[in-house]
C-alpha cells in the first residue's frame, strides 16, 4: 500500500523517465518502498528528490521546472496529515495552505512529532 506521496513520486518519475539510480545519495531499495509501501522520506530526503526531479525537468526543458517539486512537497504533507486520520480532502487542503505559509510549517511538524511520540508501539 502506497501512500500518497507514493503515488505522485512514481507518476512523476514516471514521466521524467528518471531510473532509480539517478537519485545520488538515495538507495533504489528506499525508493522502492517509497513508491510501494507505506514509507515517507525523511525531509532531507524529500529535498534531494525535489532537487533531482528538478534537475532532470530543467534538462528536459520544462519550462516550469519547480512544478513538479512543489506536487512532490504537496503530496508530502497531504501523507503526514492522512497518516494522522485527516480525510484526504481536508488533507490537501491543508497540505496547499502549508506550502503558502513557510511559517506554519514548523508548527504542524512539531504538532505531528509529539502524536507520533504519542502512540503506542
Amino acid at each position: 500500500m502506497s501512500t500518497l506521496f507514493g503515488e505522485t513520486f512514481a507518476a512523476i518519475r514516471e514521466k521524467r523517465r528518471i531510473p532509480l539510480r539517478e537519485f545520488d545519495g538515495i538507495s533504489p531499495g528506499y525508493l522502492h518502498d517509497i513508491e510501494h509501501k507505506d514509507v515517507l522520506p525523511a525531509p532531507e530526503k524529500l529535498d534531494l528528490l525535489v532537487t533531482r526531479v528538478g534537475q532532470v525537468a530543467a534538462e528536459q526543458g520544462v519550462e516550469d521546472s519547480e512544478k513538479e517539486g512543489l506536487e512532490l512537497h504537496h503530496a508530502w504533507w497531504g501523507s503526514q496529515l492522512i497518516r494522522l486520520g485527516v480525510e484526504p480532502e481536508l488533507a490537501s487542503a491543508a497540505a496547499t495552505f502549508l506550502l503558502s505559509s513557510p511559517d506554519q510549517q514548523s508548527i504542524v511538524t512539531q504538532a505531528i512529532d509529539a502524536v507520533v511520540m504519542e502512540q503506542p508501539k
